[in-house]
């Protein structure tokens, strides 16, 4: 039963994980402005869960997780963009007796303009803490291919990607993560000041196999983000509110933001 306990852990760590980044869905266009060539941001998110089961209605469970995320991003040229991120995060989990905090991953990035509206984007994870102690796993690389529509005032941005998770070992155990497929669509209106905009995210997990133990689990993961952007000359502001959607309880809901300025 302990060894259950722990494996359902991890692989709450393991999904928890993907939902770590404030604002998803990200644009196809380069973020830095025409003029400008860097970057700098600061960004937090705070995840909260409280739930519990039919069959013992009495006992609560709670989650909360907080990750502090910086950024820098540097336009290369007018068609390459790179970029460079890294947090610290801290989860704690009442069912499975999960508290971890520390830094977690460092993320590189480059992000290819294809044609206007259109950018590719690669990406790799490196976990810059220990798994034994932080809430991070194994070395994880993807790609994704990002649109932009301008229906103007509208802005219809829309992403599809894959992930591949590699295998770490946690406290002796070897785990697996399951790889996952990502899609994402914003639509933003652009009135000039504050900008109202609305995501969709979904995430589809693989099957995790944890101490040699293939997990049943493939999960579905799926929010609802409102929020705003706002830019005062050299500023950006972005901030939302997620809402869970599905019933895997890593949170009921997220308040996710991001300040920057360009240099």
């Amino acid at each position: 039963m302990k060894s259950i306990k722990y494996s359902l852990a991890l692989l709450f760590i393991l999904i928890s994980s993907i939902y770590t980044e404030p604002i998803m869905v990200e644009q196809a266009d380069f973020f830095i402005q025409p003029g400008k060539s860097l970057e700098i941001g600061i960004g937090g998110s705070y995840g909260y869960a409280k739930y519990f089961y039919a069959a013992a209605p009495t006992v609560e469970y709670e989650n909360k997780d907080i990750v502090i995320p910086a950024f820098l991003r540097f336009k290369f040229n007018e068609n390459i963009e790179l970029s460079v991120r890294g947090n610290y995060r801290m989860l704690e989990e009442t069912e499975f007796s999960v508290n971890k905090s520390g830094i977690g991953y460092a993320e590189a990035a480059g992000k290819l303009k294809i044609f206007d509206g259109c950018s590719f984007k690669l990406q790799g994870d490196i976990p810059a803490g220990n798994a034994d102690i932080s809430a991070v796993e194994g070395l994880n690389l993807g790609a994704r291919l990002l649109l932009t529509v301008k229906l103007n005032p509208l802005l219809l941005h829309l992403n599809g990607g894959y992930t591949y998770t590699f295998a770490y070992t946690v406290n002796g155990m070897q785990v697996d993560p399951g790889n996952y497929i990502f899609g994402g669509a914003s639509l933003e209106y652009e009135m000039g000041g504050i900008n109202p905009l609305i995501e969709f995210i979904v995430s589809s997990v693989g099957k995790a196999t944890l101490g040699g133990v293939e997990s049943a689990a493939e999960p579905l993961l799926m929010d609802i983000v409102p929020g705003f952007s706002l830019q005062i000359d050299n500023i950006k502001i972005k901030a939302g509110l997620a809402y869970s959607l599905d019933s895997y309880n890593i949170y009921n809901w997220k308040v996710v933001s991001t300040v920057s300025i360009l240099l």
